[in-house]
């Protein structure tokens, strides 16, 4: 008896609308009270945890977006660098095409170019590169380098060393400039894009080699 009445009233209404015995029968009729309730649950349940996949949708296409930022283009001759400030705290990175590090964009196919990556890691990771102001009196706390999946696949065939450094600095007020010497190690880099972030907003510095030093006056 309910299941026809119901079945007849159900296309009047979208699965977002309002429950199908709504209209039709009501929760004190007895024969279809169960059924109103079911009903009702499935119309709230959908409401709570289906609406939520647009916004989803919103978060994730923001997030691959900022990931796409980040890595930005693949330029070879060009060096990105990010300097963030925060407290005492200076974190560099850098991130250099790997032709411009080793010669070559792909795993290392012989004993020389497993030499020359192994150079190009040790050069990255002992932080020789990073020369702050000797005033601020910074201390080299530890340079990380991430070198390319040999294994792996990028888009175009590219390939990018990652090195990062944190620095701790005894008097930041006078850290005004940091010199980032890649061009120095890495002569096929031939600019550097610099991004700042510190306590008095972001700037972008653009240097063309053999310039390596880096303005951090407020």
């Amino acid at each position: 008896m309910c299941m026809r009445e119901v079945t007849q009233a159900a296309p009047r209404w979208s699965v977002f609308g309002r429950p199908p015995c709504d209209g039709t029968v009501g929760p004190t009729d007895l024969p279809c009270a169960l059924c109103y309730n079911i009903t009702l649950q499935w119309h709230r349940f959908v409401r709570r945890h289906f609406m939520v996949f647009p916004f989803l949708f919103a978060i994730l296409s923001t997030v691959v977006g900022a990931q796409e930022r980040h890595v930005g283009p693949h330029v070879h001759g060009q060096a990105t660098v990010h300097i963030s400030e925060e407290g005492g705290r200076v974190e560099v990175e850098a991130i250099l095409p790997g032709h411009d590090v080793v010669g070559f964009e792909r795993a290392p196919a012989t004993m020389a170019e497993n030499e020359a990556v192994a150079t190009a890691i040790g050069v990255l990771r002992s932080g020789s590169w990073l020369m702050p102001a000797k005033a601020a009196d910074c201390r080299l706390n530890q340079v990380t380098v991430e070198t390319p999946d040999p294994g792996g696949s990028t888009p175009g065939g590219h390939a990018d060393y990652v090195a990062r450094g944190w620095l701790t600095c005894r008097d930041m007020s006078q850290l005004d400039g940091i010199d980032i010497g890649l061009p120095n190690a890495f002569p096929s880099v031939r600019e550097m894009v610099v991004d700042i972030i510190t306590a008095s907003g972001s700037v972008r510095q653009t240097l063309d080699a053999p310039a390596v030093h880096v303005d951090l006056s407020p």
